[in-house]
């Protein structure tokens, strides 16, 4: 994250130095196609999602030196959006409609998703902008990625649950990655009671702890196994345990106490990928001075498209409405543009 935070102090600086101009060569390729960009661009080219242009094998950002202040926006609206979901999430599975609970927590956990992988270099670009000969997007949505090297590359991706989650892989492909307490809290309860790879029964009697399943050997189950979840939510409107609905049906149990296990897990989990989002971004915009000719700007690309006003007097854990306050708090506009937006 500190190549990321220092991504986007430059990109602030940058803005608050003046109007960035475009580059040569996105100059060069309107004028080759006859492109008329009026309709586009705003102060400091900045548009409310980030502007691609280029081919399949050479996708370029307008936007690539300020490339920062999407981040932020992903972070920031990835916090509100999470809020209300976690609400929603605890609100259900306090009167046990475990289905519905399940799929608000999986939302939740998705939308936090987004603002997690932003803050490790890596912005969803869904939507964003296409400026071409016809306009037509070149793929369902794109990515960000930031190289060592502080500078943005531009991918394509997929849009589908499946695919964002398999992102988080990608953060962690070096051996010396340090992976997020939160996917190794929920991998935990997901696979407990199944063994190491490699190993047998016997190895395992004998040796338990050392035998229990490492998440490294199961990234891509792991993560699309989450996807599954909101999968068997929304149209099964299945959210208990299956692990114990299992137990039951085989007569290995004759208590139904543990079948909110797996939803509250997935709510718990949401929350604290939340509060770990919330906290990072709380803490950039403490360090960021976005000029004033700007705050409005920001506030329309991070409510854009417009969301709920976040529920913040209803969530339960005081820590966690305060972070939310601070980052709501820190993008409202000036006053000229304020509104009934922070209300």
């Amino acid at each position: 994250m500190n190549l990321v935070r220092a991504n986007i102090r430059r990109c602030f600086r940058a803005l608050c130095a003046g109007e960035v101009s475009f580059d040569e060569e996105f100059r060069l390729y309107v004028e080759a196609n006859a492109i008329d960009t009026s309709r586009f661009f705003h102060s400091s080219t900045l548009t409310p999602w980030p502007t691609m242009y280029g081919t399949p094998d050479h996708i370029r950002c307008i936007q690539k030196e300020l490339f920062g202040w999407y981040v932020v926006r992903a972070s920031v609206r990835a916090t509100l959006m999470a809020a209300n979901w976690l609400v929603a999430a605890q609100t259900l599975l306090e009167k046990t409609l475990l289905g519905p609970a399940s799929a608000a927590a999986y939302t939740c956990a998705y939308h936090a998703l987004h603002g997690f992988l932003a803050l490790n270099g890596r912005v969803i670009c869904d939507p964003y902008y296409w400026v071409g000969p016809e306009l037509v997007p070149l793929a369902p949505a794109l990515a960000g990625v930031l190289t060592d090297r502080n500078i943005w590359r531009f991918e394509v991706r997929q849009r589908s649950h499946k695919a964002r989650w398999l992102e988080v892989r990608q953060l962690y492909s070096s051996p010396r990655a340090v992976v997020s307490p939160r996917f190794t809290e929920l991998f935990n309860f997901l696979f407990a009671g199944r063994i190491r790879k490699g190993v047998s029964l016997q190895e395992f009697m004998r040796n338990p702890a050392d035998n229990r399943p490492q998440l490294v050997d199961h990234w891509e189950e792991f993560l699309t196994g989450i996807a599954h979840i909101r999968h068997d939510a929304l149209y099964s409107s299945f959210g208990e345990d299956p692990r114990v609905v299992e137990a039951l049906v085989n007569r290995d149990t004759f208590s139904t106490a543990g079948l909110t296990g797996q939803t509250q897990a997935l709510t718990d989990f949401g929350a604290a990928l939340l509060q770990e989002v919330a906290a990072e971004t709380g803490t950039i915009l403490a360090e960021i001075d976005c000029p004033d000719r700007l705050r409005g700007w920001f506030f329309i690309s991070v409510h854009m498209p417009w969301m709920d006003n976040v529920r913040l007097e209803q969530i339960s854990d005081p820590a966690l409405r305060e972070l939310v306050y601070f980052v709501r708090d820190a993008t409202i506009p000036p006053e000229a543009f304020r509104g009934g937006a922070g209300a």
